[in-house]
């Protein structure tokens, strides 16, 4: 219920909103609003941008997230646990415990600022190879 941009929730979107909005994605009319940029703390210190999207970006951003992980989840290896349904950090702790006994230490690593780094233009690529809906990938 965090608003965008503008001041307007997902509380009480009307039926007539989001026909609007199906019609405008059928005719390619739709187009992602500028998000609101927040700074949160992280627990290192120091803080993080985060973006909060529109009401109806947000229900466009779901929708996608629902095709993407139906394409893409069934070739994920069973270890992979970052950012799936029903897997989170304790679950990739709960499978190190059964896999590897005895442990007595677990190393973390991040690496930083690894998002931004990735291409933009590969990463379409890869996409586009599994998606051959242009529509749906222009979205993106």
């Amino acid at each position: 219920m965090t608003p965008g941009v503008s001041p307007e929730t997902l509380d009480g979107i009307s039926r007539e909103k989001l026909e609007k909005l199906a019609a405008e994605l059928k005719s390619e009319r739709f187009a992602f609003a500028p998000s609101r940029i927040i700074q949160i703390p992280k627990a290192s210190g120091g803080t993080r941008p985060l973006s909060i999207a529109s009401p109806m970006d947000k229900i466009v951003q779901e929708a996608m997230r629902l095709v993407l992980e139906a394409i893409y989840e069934p070739l994920f290896i069973d270890s992979s646990h970052g950012f799936r349904p029903n897997r989170s950090c304790h679950t990739a702790l709960k499978n190190v415990s059964a896999s590897f006994q005895p442990v007595q230490w677990v190393i973390e690593g991040d690496l930083a600022k690894f998002f931004d780094t990735i291409s933009h233009q590969k990463l379409m690529k890869l996409l586009e190879d599994k998606i051959v809906d242009r529509r749906f990938t222009k979205l993106i």
